[in-house]
């Protein structure tokens, strides 16, 4: 009997106990939830303030330039090559700057005879569709035309562009009527370049009086349009593209009235599956970014999934849920056993996930951090990749794909240099796929080096045959290999 009364009892008690559970459980997936929303929240605000920056900076330069050419001599293109190129070398996003002159049909043949004479004895002013075969017709009255007579860099394959009247470029047509007698830069919609890729380009008119003195060569003459060529790729902000991230999408469109939504670029997520898409949330958000000339539209999403719930915080307390379940389904024992199993799989999925990142030098200090949350210095062909956990068969795969996209990512890489601070082992298999990982680097013309080895660890490596076979050096801190690695000074690069 008293059997009986119990069950009903328990039964009560059960359904309590899995109701907390739950309760509990749906308590820890929606506070990740709202800490997502924070994340991608700043995540957005990240991405387009480096945007914004980048914008901001197009409009900097192209001022800057449009008054230097308002000061230069005529024929200077000495200094003016010079400004281009510190200009470019300082902002990489810059593609190229490149300056057109206003020659009256009057003028032309003239013009065209005294550079022949005192410049280029090949150039000649020549329509677009000389040089691309694609026909393009404008119906409107042209009063002057606007050749191309400057370009930093003087890339080989562009030399073709000398000469060419801005007015019949398709995409430039309507933009160049817009610049004329225009106190503020206009933009273009994004095309494809010649050389391949795709970019658009900001430019501005310069008029300035004529001056009594200067070089009998009419080179930049009175009235000019200065250009600069951003190309869309170098757009994309850095914290979009680092790994953190990868499970962000985001496109940016020219919001200007001329070019209604020209994309200038897209960034895809990885795909998630359907139990995301069904049962997470799809987090998206839109933002204008103000520019005077180059108003841009970015939207977001980003689709979250059951894998990012495998953090340690969430795995924890999954674990304590499950081993409480256990305990209350199966009895102590399974209960205990089930909870220990757990924990090592928690543990288990730690270490096998480690935390890479790439980073670069704190400025005017010795201190290397993760570009994604400081601004620092970085040198041009060489990476830094930090690793900050113990290398062992159990998270190599992970290693070596964090490793392959930061490669792949990065422009032509010559130097990888592992900061390996936090690495306090490094069992047999990890030595055979760093062995296997410097030759394979050698093959492709990029030196492995490593800095901040551990005392345990070099003596590991001193055993191995990777320690006289590595392309590069071992170097005592960050620091040291940066100092070894970066270029000398220099004012102005090799013109």
């Amino acid at each position: 009997m008293t059997n009986h009364r119990l069950r009903p009892t328990l039964l009560i008690l059960l359904a309590a106990w899995l109701g907390i559970i739950a309760f509990a459980t749906h308590l820890l997936i929606s506070a990740q939830i709202s800490r997502w929303a924070g994340h991608f929240d700043e995540d957005v605000r990240l991405i387009a303030g480096d945007l914004k920056q980048k914008l901001d900076t197009n409009e900097a330069v192209l001022a800057g330039f449009s008054v230097f050419l308002y000061a230069v001599d005529r024929s200077d293109t000495d200094s003016t090559m010079r400004y281009a190129a510190s200009a470019a070398s300082a902002y990489p996003h810059i593609y190229m700057i490149e300056v057109a002159s206003k020659v009256e049909p009057s003028e032309q043949k003239e013009f065209e005879a005294s550079l022949r004479k005192g410049w280029r004895p090949d150039f000649s002013i020549k329509d677009f569709s000389e040089i691309t075969g694609r026909s393009f017709q404008d119906d409107h009255q042209k009063a002057a035309t606007w050749p191309i007579l400057f370009m930093y860099p003087s890339l080989p394959e562009a030399k073709a562009i000398y000469g060419v009247r801005l007015e019949t470029v398709d995409y430039l047509s309507q933009t160049v009527a817009l610049a004329h007698n225009n106190i503020r830069p206009v933009v273009s919609p994004v095309f494809k370049l010649y050389e391949g890729d795709t970019a658009y380009i900001l430019l501005q008119e310069v008029t300035r009086p004529p001056r009594a003195g200067s070089s009998p060569l009419n080179f930049f003459g009175n009235t000019m349009i200065a250009l600069l060529v951003i190309k869309t790729q170098a757009l994309i902000p850095a914290q979009g593209q680092s790994a953190d991230h990868n499970g962000i999408q985001f496109s940016a469109h020219l919001a200007s009235a001329a070019n209604p939504e020209s994309l200038i670029f897209e960034q895809t997520a990885t795909e998630s599956g359907e139990l995301d898409r069904l049962l997470l949330p799809n987090l998206s958000r839109r933002l204008k970014v103000d520019s005077p000339s180059q108003p841009t539209i970015i939207q977001f999403s980003r689709q979250h999934r059951w894998s990012d719930l495998l953090k340690p915080e969430t795995l924890t307390m999954l674990a304590l849920l499950g081993t409480a379940g256990g305990v209350l389904a199966f009895g102590l024992e399974i209960g205990i056993g089930l909870g220990i199993v757990l924990s090592m799989a928690t543990l288990l999925l730690r270490v096998s996930t480690p935390h890479i990142a790439v980073v670069g030098r704190i400025p005017g200090s010795e201190h290397f951090r993760n570009i994604d949350r400081y601004q620092v210095e970085t040198i041009p062909g060489v990476l830094f990749i930090r690793i900050d956990e113990r290398l062992f068969f159990g998270n190599l795969a992970a290693v070596e794909l964090r490793l392959t996209q930061e490669l792949q990512k990065a422009d032509a890489v010559t130097d990888l240099v592992l900061v390996m601070s936090a690495v306090n082992l490094m069992d047999t298999t990890a030595v055979e796929v760093f062995s296997e990982l410097n030759a394979d680097l050698a093959s492709r013309q990029i030196r492995l080096h490593l800095a901040e080895v551990k005392g345990p660890v070099q003596d590991r490596l001193q055993r191995a045959a990777l320690w006289k076979s590595l392309s590069g050096e071992v170097f005592l801190s960050a620091n040291a290999a940066y100092e070894a690695l970066r270029p000398p000074p220099s004012w102005f690069p090799d013109i």
